[in-house]
């Protein structure tokens, strides 16, 4: 039974880029094969954090340069 290696990335995220590019030689060295499982890491949040992306959305007075 080959070895798989589960990847989630979110395409909007820079980090996947980066995961991206090293996972594959990774998997290569290691002979597992990658199972692409593409997810929304905006779409996992909380109620909790709801607080946080409305304070993304409200411009603060620093943030306007005032």
């Amino acid at each position: 039974m080959a070895r798989k290696l589960d990847f989630y990335f979110d395409c909007s995220s820079p980090w996947t880029y980066l995961a991206f590019h090293a996972v594959q030689p990774l998997a290569a060295e290691l002979g597992v094969e990658l199972v692409w499982k593409p997810i929304l890491v905006g779409g996992s949040s909380t109620p909790s954090t709801k607080t946080v992306y409305d304070n993304r959305a409200t411009t603060q007075p620093t943030q306007a340069g005032l």
